[in-house]
């Protein structure tokens, strides 16, 4: 294990948020985001150089942070998708861990406008309550979860919304005008077509 690189890949991740195992909320303030964050770029190096940074390079807690940097390159929708596919070949190597592979994959395909393939990105609804983005072929969600060592999204979302309640977590201010700002921001950013 390279011992130097997982500091370093360490340090990069250092102040993201880190999603839970089985669903996470998607909560991004389009206003927070820096378009010149130097994560992605370094991640991207990274890869050109050796490849998905797995386990056996970084150990797993490198893996996992690797994974976080890539999750949260909100600036870089080319790279992400990019990323999915090449996280995907390491998991199938044993250098990641599946169920990361179905956050990012998620993940982009969410902020990209599409249906979710594995149900982990949660929004809020206009109630107030935890909802899974859309998700492709429902009758088939759990059983795709199930592959990649992820609960039942039944499951997931009470305990999402468990932890939410006994957290303390609300949902942010002014739904619409924060969708508005997040969907302004998407376009900008390239993730959509305007």
């Amino acid at each position: 294990m390279d011992e130097e690189l997982q500091t370093v890949v360490l340090q990069l991740a250092e102040g993201l948020p880190i999603p839970e195992p089985d669903g996470t909320v998607l909560t991004i303030d389009p206003d927070a985001l820096d378009p010149a964050d130097p994560r992605p770029r370094a991640l991207e190096l990274l890869i050109e150089r050796v490849g998905w940074p797995g386990i056996d390079l970084i150990g797993l807690e490198g893996a996992r942070a690797s994974w976080v940097i890539a999750l949260n390159a909100f600036t870089a929708p080319e790279l992400m998708h990019t990323w999915a596919k090449t996280l995907e070949l390491a998991a199938h190597q044993n250098q990641a861990e599946r169920h990361h592979v179905a956050h990012l994959m998620d993940r982009w395909r969410v902020l990209s406008g599409k249906e979710q393939v594995y149900g982990t990105q949660f929004t809020w609804d206009d109630d107030g309550r935890l909802i899974p983005f859309a998700s492709a072929r429902l009758d088939t969600l759990d059983v795709r979860r199930e592959s990649v060592g992820l609960k039942p999204l039944e499951e997931a979302t009470a305990d999402l919304r468990a932890r939410a309640t006994a957290e303390g977590w609300t949902p942010p201010g002014d739904l619409a005008d924060r969708r508005e700002r997040l969907d302004a921001f998407l376009r900008r950013a390239g993730w959509r077509r305007p």
